[in-house]
């Protein structure tokens, strides 16, 4: 089990099913513990990625025990991290933030690796859901434009629902 924190970097608890297991932390050595997106890749769980909250992306092939920084510009405010897939050595990952959605491929083995940022969307992207079929298709961002007025129809349900009494459980 995981916790990526505000302030305080990404951490682990190994066995959440003992009571006597402890959280580690995994980010503590980064330059900044400010977690803005992380994510743990489904295919192979050693695998990581972690943006913090100068922009800058890190990740680890050995389940956080030493993470590489990715050497790309500043992404500004990140708002979410994706991992698409993990094949032998390369990594592939969408990132949404105040600048756009990329999607980045990282080769090699961490040390040197070879970025190779497309540009997906070149406007502030706050969410983004893939499909993790075997296709890996992207099936919708929220450009930033589009929050408000999400928002405002959300309040607006929630209003009707109160009003015939349904209650909702969070």
């Amino acid at each position: 089990m995981y916790a990526a924190t505000e302030n305080g970097g990404v951490w682990v608890l190994s066995n959440y099913t003992d009571e006597n297991s402890i959280w580690r932390p995994l980010t503590d050595k980064l330059e900044n513990l400010q977690t803005r997106g992380f994510d743990v890749s489904q295919r192979d769980p050693n695998t990581m990625v972690m943006g913090n909250g100068l922009g800058n992306l890190h990740f680890s092939k050995d389940g956080g025990l030493s993470w590489s920084k990715i050497n790309i510009p500043s992404l500004g405010y990140i708002r979410k991290i994706a991992i698409e897939d993990v094949l032998g050595t390369i990594l592939i990952f969408n990132v949404a933030s105040e600048k756009g959605l990329y999607k980045i491929e990282v080769r090699g083995n961490g040390q040197s690796p070879i970025i190779r940022p497309e540009t997906i969307l070149n406007q502030e992207v706050l969410d983004f859901v893939i499909h993790r079929n075997s296709e890996r298709k992207m099936l919708g961002i929220m450009p930033h434009e589009m929050t408000a007025f999400i928002n405002q129809k959300i309040l607006e349900l929630l209003g009707i629902w109160f009003q015939i009494g349904v209650h909702l459980v969070l």
